[in-house]
């Protein structure tokens, strides 16, 4: 039941535009926060649970509880007054007011980044619990596999009708992705943020596909006979799979993202080498894999050369504003390396210190690692990252330890790569929608990298 209804959350948090406004966000930490007290009902009662394995987990808490003690202390006024941002004094004596000073230049921001890191949290630990065994995992990778395409497939169908005014969506907010640019970005209004949703499907398709044909096959296999009779078997059995490759696919071409391209693109292959390292790719395998990669370059460059690769190789407007806001952030984080601005602050420290031109255009850093850094200081995204970092180790040697279900670590550690990458660049983790996506891929990832018998 845990199951269907974390896969409930996941399909509805895409439905208006990924999740972005506050309502939504505010429905989803309602429901998870209701399940997390039903789970622990169900503890109180007697009901027989496998544990969530905290021991593997210990280092990664205390890093995420690090951070979490460090965000109370920007939002709040305990800190010493040495720390406070300059703006609370200025304002102080401007207004005639009492002076309560913040490290968060906002306050409010603060306080709500806090919550979402709560209720990831959460979501994590609820999906790890669930997903200990290995039937709960792939009805998990399934189930979200179909939610992908489903919303990959819908946004196709807009994207052929051109989309204007389609079903609940503005015109206005879409006009700039589909009729300006013809690029794909249904039910997000970024095109990136749909290239790095469609990624993850694909990379999680993929990576059922390899579990069937090791199933298939048992192991190993050197015939290129059983590769045919594996296809066969593949498309006869399991029609979903490939359907839902060339769909997304599709999609992601579509959506004409260079760096959705590349990260999904080095997210492959990190799939491709977590199963040599599970010693699961057999001769034959390897050859098909190398072809089919080497038909999806010659594809993507047949159809979208004048539109992807071409975006790949233009300096244009848009890359130089990313560099100004690039240039922006560093400048930032000169100014206060230790301390930050406080979570969630980046659009307003932004506007007060930056190019008023390119915070309004974006209002993000377009680099996940780059805002945390800001926000947090130094030392906060430290720990941020150093958590994320540890459970995606702890994926990597699942792959190596684990006797069975390697798939699912892998699955884990090469979406962890994707997301990553394209975090760099472009902020598809601060979309809830695929935010939650991502924590549920890696904390099953996670939770099948250990024995089912830990406790």
């Amino acid at each position: 039941m845990s199951v269907k209804m974390l896969l409930i959350l996941l399909a509805l948090m895409p439905l208006y535009y990924g999740g972005v406004y506050v309502w939504n966000w505010a429905a989803a930490s309602i429901f998870i926060g209701l399940h997390a007290v039903f789970l622990t009902v169900q503890l109180t009662i007697g009901r027989e649970l496998r544990q969530v394995p905290f021991g593997a987990l210990k280092w990664a808490l205390v890093c995420y509880i690090l951070v979490l003690f460090w965000m109370v202390l920007q939002w709040s006024s305990l800190s010493p007054e040495a720390w406070h941002h300059s703006l609370w004094r200025a304002s102080a004596d401007v207004v005639g007011i009492p002076y309560a000073g913040h490290i968060s230049v906002d306050p409010y921001a603060t306080y709500e980044a806090g919550l979402k890191l709560i209720t990831y949290a959460v979501m994590m630990l609820i999906t790890i619990q669930v997903g200990r065994t290995a039937r709960n995992a792939y009805r998990g990778f399934i189930g979200l596999l179909i939610i992908i395409a489903v919303y990959s497939g819908f946004g196709l169908f807009a994207w052929l009708l051109d989309g204007a005014g389609f079903l609940w969506f503005d015109e206005s907010a879409l006009s700039g992705q589909l009729t300006v640019q013809g690029r794909m970005a249904l039910p997000f209004v970024n095109a990136n943020h749909l290239a790095a949703y469609t990624g993850m499907g694909l990379i999680i398709c993929s990576g059922l596909m390899l579990k069937q044909y090791f199933s298939f096959v048992g192991g190993v296999a050197r015939e290129p006979r059983g590769i045919r009779r594996f296809l066969l078997h593949l498309m006869s059995e399991q029609a979903y799979l490939p359907i839902a490759f060339v769909l997304l696919s599709t999609v992601l071409l579509l959506t004409q993202s260079r760096a959705g391209v590349f990260s999904v693109a080095v997210g492959l292959l990190t799939l491709i080498v977590g199963s040599q390292r599970a010693s699961l790719l057999g001769v034959g395998v390897k050859r098909l894999i190398t072809s089919s990669f080497v038909v999806f370059g010659l594809t993507t460059i047949y159809i979208s050369y004048d539109q992807l690769v071409g975006r790949f190789v233009k300096q244009g407007v848009n890359l130089d504003l990313r560099g100004e806001i690039y240039e922006q952030s560093f400048a930032l984080i000169q100014a206060s390396p230790w301390l930050g601005y406080g979570a969630g602050s980046y659009p307003t420290i932004a506007r007060m210190y930056g190019d008023r031109e390119a915070t309004y255009v974006l209002g993000f850093a377009h680099s996940t690692v780059l805002e945390n850094v800001v926000e947090l200081g130094a030392p906060g995204a430290f720990f941020l990252f150093l958590a994320l970092g540890i459970l995606m180790l702890r994926c990597w040697k699942g792959i190596r330890l684990r006797n069975r279900n390697q798939i699912v670590p892998i699955i884990g550690f090469a979406i962890c790569v994707q997301m990553l990458l394209h975090s760099l660049v472009d902020f598809p983790l601060q979309v809830p929608a695929i935010g939650m996506t991502f924590c549920f891929v890696l904390a099953l990832g996670f939770s099948q990298s250990i024995s089912e018998r830990y406790a």
